[in-house]
């Protein structure tokens, strides 16, 4: 099929060209040591916080890159980007939800997170889903985690991953992922970023607060299909049981709502 052309070839290099000057005379702020010495070694540079891409060490790195990535879903669709199709999927994270018969509009929720992902699950030319809503019910550090957690058991299409800011969110998603198969096939991960300043990493959410809430090893209130109701508030759930229940809690319970 014929892609869809909007920009011209030298509209495409004019951004392409102010992108690379950009990151090579703004950079990104970046204060985590291990980061900023994987990337000095390839060839970044250092200027106080932040880390200056030079041209070449970003083209050298779009050239090695794989131009295709497939992604599978739990009902064992597969979707390979870069393949030559057209594929659609909706956005997400959006924070407020309008209810059109009470004309109020409200902060989304879990439930609400669910419920759409149902129905895009539905939809036959929603190809992969992206979770809609950001929870505003659960603690801020954790939504993105929150988004994939309660889409997971909703779909059986490739799910798009979460947003993550930092290594420790990237590992809850792998294990949250392992629950219905191979990593490498099901999970894609994002980078996420603050509108602040140029490219800021955003504040590091506590380790414990994440571990209490985040472990793909407690079982989370999400209710059955079907069941209208809110869900139970997640201080009535214990954070630190021992780790061979809290496993068997989660696998048990969540592959029941995959089923």
């Amino acid at each position: 099929m014929n892609p869809l052309t909007f920009l011209s070839a030298d509209e495409v290099e004019s951004i392409h060209r102010a992108t690379l000057r950009i990151l090579a005379e703004t950079g990104m702020v970046l204060t985590e040591p291990h980061s900023r010495a994987i990337l000095t070694a390839a060839g970044a540079r250092l200027q106080d916080h932040r880390v200056l891409f030079p041209p070449e060490l970003v083209e050298g790195s779009i050239a090695r890159a794989g131009k295709k990535t497939t992604v599978r879903g739990r009902g064992g669709a597969v979707k390979t980007l870069g393949d030559g199709n057209l594929y659609f999927h909706n956005l997400g994270g959006a924070p407020n939800v309008f209810e059109a018969a009470s004309g109020i509009r409200r902060p989304a929720t879990v439930r609400d997170v669910c419920e759409a992902t149902r129905l895009l699950d539905a939809v036959g030319n929603c190809h992969t889903v992206t979770p809609f809503f950001t929870p505003t019910d659960v603690p801020g550090g954790v939504m993105s985690l929150a988004m994939y957690r309660h889409a997971l058991p909703y779909t059986l299409k490739p799910l798009q991953g979460p947003g993550v800011q930092y290594a420790a969110e990237a590992r809850y998603a792998v294990e949250m992922a392992k629950v219905i198969g191979e990593p490498t096939e099901m999970l894609t991960l994002s980078s996420h970023r603050s509108a602040r300043s140029p490219f800021p990493t955003m504040k590091r959410w506590p380790s414990s607060k994440l571990r209490s809430w985040a472990s793909p090893s407690v079982r989370y209130p999400v209710p059955p299909r079907g069941r209208r109701r809110r869900s139970p508030s997640l201080a009535r759930w214990p954070s630190r049981t021992p780790k061979c229940w809290r496993r068997w809690c989660w696998r048990n319970w969540f592959d029941r709502d995959c089923r």
